[in-house]
């Protein structure tokens, strides 16, 4: 689950999304650009703008938060979690895309 999800209004601002998969690896994209956690791979990560931290993880479930501050250079843009490296029929997907105010 991503939350907030699909396409969201925001002001200029810090936003924080949530996002939690179950299985053994969460992984976030933005533009062209990949990261990943697992339970062994617990160090925060970053694709500009955005930072990630794993808030937890065990009884085979990740919950990870993303934290940006909002600008006009977000418009437009998507925000992927999934809870597969590479997508597959059964990858389970959630996006958010960015409509600044």
């Amino acid at each position: 689950a991503l939350l907030p999800n699909g396409a969201v209004s925001i002001c200029q601002r810090e936003l924080k999304i949530t996002c939690n998969v179950t299985g053994s690896i969460l992984v976030w994209t933005y533009g062209r650009s990949i990261t990943s956690f697992s339970s062994v791979d617990t160090q925060p990560q970053y694709i500009a703008p955005f930072s990630f931290i794993l808030q937890s993880h065990g009884n085979g479930t990740l919950v990870s938060v993303a934290s940006v501050n909002v600008s006009a250079s977000l418009n437009g843009s998507t925000l992927e979690c999934r809870d597969t490296l590479i997508i597959t029929g059964s990858s389970i997907r959630q996006q958010i895309t960015f409509n600044v105010k």
